[in-house]
């Protein structure tokens, strides 16, 4: 059965993630808003909220689902809110056997990531995911939809990994080249631990 979250199809074979990602993406009631938190001494936090300006709880539930929504009416929301606030899509499942996936490349230049985040970008698995450069600008994330998979946790590589209990936050601002990637982009997709992203 299709509803709201879902892509109306089983993830079995190819043809479960072989589709127009971003436009798909638009098409479910996934979205969510991000704030910046700011740490001191560290990286801000990037904290998910709904719509209606509360903080997202658990992950992955009925009650989870209800709260998330469309991409039209989270684009409004994000129009009245101030400095610091930005666009988000949750990972996890869809409640028809697929998941939607991210996958983050941390600083792709200095880790030396280019070549894996080009394949995504405009090489052979160009078609399999959404590719944006991150709100840093040094890093690239990849939203996907397909199996679960074990998550990926943080790790020396700067490759992190998430079928469920995560977001991406969503710059819109997709990628088509690297490296370079220098600079940095426009706020609104990151990603990270549970409910939190950083």
């Amino acid at each position: 059965m299709m509803d709201g979250h879902s892509m109306g199809q089983t993830a079995e074979g190819p043809q479960a993630v072989q589709f127009a990602t971003y436009t798909a993406m638009k098409a479910v009631q996934r979205w969510l808003l991000w704030k910046e938190v700011p740490q001191e001494g560290r990286k801000p936090l990037k904290v998910p909220h709904y719509v209606n300006g509360s903080k997202r709880g658990a992950t992955d539930t009925p009650d989870d689902w209800a709260q998330l929504t469309s991409y039209d009416a989270t684009k409004a929301a994000l129009a009245q809110r101030g400095e610091g606030w930005g666009l988000a899509f949750a990972l996890g499942p869809d409640g028809t056997g697929g998941h939607w996936q991210g996958v983050d490349y941390d600083d792709v230049e200095a880790k030396g990531l280019g070549s894996i985040a080009n394949r995504w970008a405009k090489g052979d698995l160009h078609d399999w995911g959404h590719v944006e450069i991150s709100p840093s600008g040094t890093g690239a994330h990849v939203i996907g939809y397909g199996r679960q998979f074990p998550a990926l946790g943080s790790n020396a590589t700067g490759i992190e990994a998430y079928s469920a209990g995560r977001f991406f936050t969503v710059t819109e601002q997709e990628r088509r080249a690297m490296p370079p990637v220098t600079g940095t982009v426009q706020r609104s997709s990151a990603h990270k631990k549970t409910g939190v992203c950083s």
